[in-house]
């Protein structure tokens, strides 16, 4: 399958939707997308060979949604020197569920752009794969450049493209707020922050993953409503409005 046609189906798969939309959080990270029912068998191996290339640091994971073969990527990753990672994993790994099966492949994706990581053994890795097909995809995000990556100290509201308000992480709290659609509730809970509820239909928002780290954010593009974590070296490139 060509790259982009494999990207393409990946992005009008319903299922997809959410992570994709989610996934603007962090517009700079990096994430390789592997189409495999069985993940555990090529997994280890392409990591291993974007190792080499520098694009992530000392190798530690953790599952940032359940996955159906989470067992079995555990073992084989631990096999090749990987460790288990509580807080600030270099990679975070998801698993999805396509809607109707596609040719197994991979690709890696940065800000949006195809990088070609089909060279020397990755190549013959390719070709092997396109023989089969596959319903479950395997999402690895790579974190960003650890020696930048800071605890929160605080998140940002913005609404329409207005600040709201700073809330500390220090403190525990649930706020509410109006937005063009209705109401949104978001929380605070040991120094994370979640959306619990908001009136928007697909709710990608709520399903997001708790943020924590400077420069992390959620973002309701239906409801114009985005949350950020500040920190030291946090910084806004992205107002929702």
């Amino acid at each position: 399958m060509d790259r982009r046609k494999f990207l393409k189906t990946m992005v009008f798969t319903p299922t997809l939707a959410p992570f994709a939309l989610s996934g603007l959080k962090n517009p700079g990270q990096k994430q390789l997308y592997l189409l495999s029912d069985e993940p555990e068998t090529y997994l280890p191996f392409i990591l291993e060979k974007i190792n080499k290339q520098s694009l992530f640091s000392p190798p530690a994971m953790s599952f940032s949604t359940s996955h159906p073969r989470a067992e079995q990527i555990g073992l084989a990753l631990q096999k090749k020197g990987w460790t288990k990672a509580n807080q600030y994993p270099d990679v975070e790994i998801t698993g999805l569920t396509l809607t109707r099966p596609s040719l197994a492949s991979f690709a890696l994706v940065d800000k949006g752009k195809i990088i070609d990581i089909r060279h020397h053994e990755l190549r013959s890795l390719w070709i092997k794969m396109a023989h089969h097909s596959s319903s479950l995809l395997t999402i690895v995000s790579f974190s960003m450049n650890q020696h930048l990556v800071q605890p929160g100290e605080k998140a940002a509201v913005w609404i329409g493209g207005q600040l709201v308000e700073h809330l500390p992480l220090s403190m525990n709290t649930e706020r509410r707020y109006s937005t063009s659609l209705g109401k949104l509730t978001l929380a605070i809970q040991n120094r994370q922050l979640i959306v619990l509820d908001s009136a928007c239909r697909n709710k990608i928002c709520v399903s997001s993953p708790p943020i924590r780290l400077a420069g992390e954010r959620i973002i309701c593009a239906p409801s114009n409503f985005l949350v950020e974590i500040q920190g030291k070296n946090s910084f806004l490139d992205t107002i929702i409005g």
